[in-house]
């Protein structure tokens, strides 16, 4: 009966508990990090003025985009660990985490040095004349090199619950010293020093249940069939980092051409709208290493269609709840102020599940093993940039923008996928 089962495609019914189980902790736990990260940025925006929650807005972008590369690691760490634990056990993943290590440890300098450097540019694009926030910016890229093994370990080690709880406690460690600095008046710098600060302690404290398997000898070969840096996680990061900018880059535009006080309100409705990401990230969080391991292309098929009609099923519930109710939903969150971002939540909440349908074709090729998928990405973010040079004067424009954007981009990934199958 097993064997005609999997003949039939289907998986083992104690596997598919066992992926539901998971997937429903990393969901709950990313959703309540996605929460207590709404909470901040919340609070924030009532601490801060616009102008202020615009600036920092701004630098979370830049801190999300500078970050991508890390998370192409972090997917190339997961999937040397899985592939690891499942050919060679426990020594064999440790080998993998080892070698992870060392090679991130070496690329964690020069990262803090090319943060510093394009502070500079970065900062006068952006207005922002505070050295200490900038500083502080680069501080956390630096650290999230480190959390790309911590990260990467346990999802490829299938520790969903340690997963998921140090996400959870992440994002509530970033709140508590966030919005502690606002309060304190702190300002714009002591809101990004607190930021790094939980950063930096999350790291250490990730570490500690890979203890046993740091301290274990790499093998002769491991530089080589563990490593990180290589073709594969070149294009993983390429196109991961234009997925970034093709969905944030619209708050940095807003600050640029809108007034302060639209800026902040666009800020806002892109707070809200992004959490709709938090369903695709959490799905392929936890098929990603599965996938990774399967060999067998109908079940990765069926993988790729559960996730696909999950991320669009609650894109388009969401989309229609925030229709009505966008303005509401800002006013009550953010305060009147950003009441004027009311209208642009819905239209956000669309182009994010575009985005989300995207997102999931493009891990589902990284799980393969693939990472050309940045030049499918890579003319979309042309065609963005053009589009926002010539069309920028009110943050309407801008999120049609990002609806016609994203909706370009769920096509292409399919039509991407279909080709490479």
């Amino acid at each position: 009966m097993a064997t005609s089962l999997r003949r039939l495609g289907v998986d083992d019914i104690g596997s598919r508990r066992r992926l539901v189980r998971s997937s429903a902790a990393v969901g709950l736990a990313m959703a309540a990090g996605n929460a207590l990260t709404a909470v901040t940025q919340f609070s924030l925006a009532r601490l801060l003025d616009p102008g202020e929650f615009s600036v920092v807005v701004a630098l979370f972008v830049v801190i999300t985009v500078a970050g991508v590369p890390l998370g192409a690691l972090q997917a190339i760490v997961a999937r040397n660990v899985a592939s690891a634990l499942a050919d060679g056990g426990d020594a064999a993943a440790g080998t993998a985490l080892r070698a992870a290590s060392r090679e991130l440890w070496r690329l964690s300098l020069p990262v803090f040095a090319a943060a510093c450097v394009v502070a500079v540019p970065v900062a006068y694009a952006l207005t922002v004349h505070r050295i200490g926030a900038l500083v502080a910016t680069a501080v956390v890229v630096a650290a999230s090199v480190g959390l790309t093994v911590v990260w990467g370990g346990l999802q490829g080690s299938h520790r969903f619950g340690l997963f998921a709880g140090g996400q959870a406690g992440f994002a509530l460690a970033k709140l508590g010293a966030a919005v502690a600095a606002a309060a304190l008046g702190w300002g714009v710098t002591g809101v990004l020093a607190a930021t790094a600060l939980a950063t930096v302690l999350m790291l250490f404290a990730g570490l500690l249940p890979f203890r046993a398997y740091l301290g274990i000898e790499p093998r002769p070969d491991s530089g080589r069939r563990y490593a990180l840096l290589n073709r594969y996680s070149g294009g993983a990061a390429l196109a991961l980092t234009l997925y970034a900018v093709l969905t944030t880059v619209d708050v940095v535009v807003a600050r640029l051409a809108l007034s302060h006080g639209d800026a902040g309100a666009y800020a806002a409705a892109s707070v809200v709208s992004r959490a709709l990401l938090l369903v695709p990230i959490a799905l392929t969080t936890v098929l990603f290493p599965r996938v990774a391991t399967l060999r067998d292309p109908v079940r990765e098929q069926r993988h790729l269609r559960a996730a696909l009609a999950v991320t669009v099923v609650v894109g388009a519930a969401a989309a229609l709840v925030l229709w009505p109710a966008g303005e509401e939903i800002i006013r009550v969150a953010f305060g009147a102020k950003y009441s004027a971002a009311g209208g642009w939540v819905p239209l956000l909440a669309v182009a994010m599940t575009f985005y989300g349908v995207g997102f999931v074709y493009l891990f589902h090729t990284l799980s393969l093993g693939r990472s050309r998928f940045w030049l499918a990405a890579l003319p979309l973010a042309v065609v963005q940039g053009l589009a926002f040079a010539l069309v920028h004067g009110s943050g309407r424009q801008l999120a049609l923008v990002q609806v016609g954007v994203a909706a370009a981009f769920a096509v292409t990934a399919d039509l991407y996928h279909r080709r490479r199958a």
